[in-house]
């Protein structure tokens, strides 16, 4: 017999700050990261987003996703 767990998934995005070089606010996000985890959220990925700046050398990153699961 297979057991199969179910998950519950939610994701987080924090404020980028800065002009040329964004970056979230580590406190910011040190407290998200250890909220959700009391919470029995686990985190299973981070993924930063690149966003178009018109720049013909490359994109920058537009946004970071914190994505957590835990137990349904």
């Amino acid at each position: 017999m297979l057991y199969r767990m179910k998950y519950e998934y939610i994701t987080y995005s924090p404020t980028l700050k800065g002009f040329a070089n964004k970056k979230p606010d580590p406190v910011e996000v040190l407290e998200k990261l250890n909220e959700y985890g009391a919470a029995g959220w686990e985190l299973v990925a981070v993924t930063t987003l690149s966003g178009n700046t018109g720049a013909s050398y490359g994109a920058a990153t537009s946004g970071i996703v914190y994505t957590f699961k835990r137990p349904y």
